[in-house]
């Protein structure tokens, strides 16, 4: 009788056992992106990642070297990143070889395992290159679709340092996307759409375009940050000298994403502007609407000009203004958004 008591008392344990262990809940692991190079020098550059914690907090570094064995390490900022968290990180290196190509990739390191992100790779500037500000600190911001932008604090505001790309708005509801040119030409409503209705190419880089109703909404942006008004803008021109070299202060510098370049191109401020071009309405420059990409970006302002219009601003490739305009609301252009 003992025994067989024994025998039972041991199927229980073990049955609770398997039970407690089938109930436990399967550890999330993080993911490690590793993003283009926020700036290159000759000597130096600064790197940058996305981090998306799973359900343990993550200490983050970047591998480098000369070739994909790396060889050198360098801790992100932030380095320690709590359970749950997206975030932009990046690490400024400061020993490098002019006219050198180097290989780097994010590491995402839990008390469990070490993820890792893709292979990047750059090329140092050769010696005699402009020098662009390595001293440039950047923060970041998430969206309703889990994408993370990297920020730049310039003169008393805040702002994304790239293009909105969201297909949310901010309380998760769907922005509506066009594709048909008839839809996008006579639409009044909230509505965004991709360079040529083609996301593969054009999204991580250029984000999306906007129609002006979608911004009238006021939920496009991050909780938070809002799509700046005139007066805004007008605020971040005047911090970096004024409209006529503005433009050159705030465009990405180099021809990787821009058609062309000038010689006051240098991303001092640190926005990095990319010219994502525009979609108008009735295609008055191609039979889609579609134009100007790698030549022009287009920003909405959240002011209107009139019943139909709304004001933008504009960068162009071969000068260094930005110039302020006004365009139909339903023509499709880039959006910054800027802290609250």
């Amino acid at each position: 009788m003992i025994k067989a008591f024994k025998v039972f008392l041991i199927f229980i344990l073990l049955t609770l056992t398997a039970l407690l262990n089938s109930c436990k809940k399967e550890t999330v692991p993080p993911v490690a992106i590793t993003n283009e190079p926020i700036l290159v020098g000759i000597t130096w550059a600064t790197l940058a990642g996305t981090i998306k914690a799973g359900d343990q907090s993550v200490e983050n570094s970047f591998e480098y070297g000369e070739t994909s064995f790396y060889g050198k390490l360098k801790n992100a900022d932030p380095f320690n990143i709590g359970a749950h968290t997206n975030i932009y990180v990046s690490a400024r290196l400061a020993d490098l070889k002019a006219s050198t190509v180097y290989h780097y990739r994010i590491m995402a390191v839990t008390s469990d395992e070490t993820i890792y992100g893709s292979d990047v790779t750059f090329t140092t500037n050769s010696t005699g290159a402009i020098v662009f500000n390595p001293d440039l600190t950047y923060g970041s911001v998430i969206d309703a679709d889990d994408n993370v932008y990297k920020t730049i604090r310039i003169g008393t505001q805040t702002w994304m340092a790239e293009n909105l790309k969201t297909t949310k708005y901010n309380d998760d509801s769907e922005i509506p996307l066009i594709t048909s040119n008839t839809s996008w030409d006579y639409t009044a409503a909230p509505g965004y759409c991709w360079y040529n209705n083609d996301v593969s190419t054009f999204k991580d880089y250029y984000g999306a375009l906007y129609n002006w109703y979608a911004v009238s909404n006021g939920k496009l942006c991050p909780a938070g940050w809002h799509v700046p008004a005139d007066e805004e803008w007008v605020t971040l021109l005047e911090s970096i000298g004024g409209e006529n070299i503005a433009g050159g202060k705030l465009k990405e510098p180099g021809t990787l994403h821009w058609r062309d370049t000038t010689s006051g191109t240098d991303n001092e401020s640190g926005f990095t502007a990319l010219p994502g071009g525009s979609r108008d309405i009735n295609g008055p420059y191609s039979s889609s609407g579609f134009h100007r990409i790698e030549a022009s970006g287009y920003w909405w302002s959240s002011s209107e000009s009139s019943l139909s219009t709304a004001c933008f601003f504009q960068i162009n490739d071969v000068n260094d203004e930005i110039i302020k305009s006004n365009n139909a609301k339903q023509c499709g252009y880039s959006v910054r958004c800027v802290k609250d």
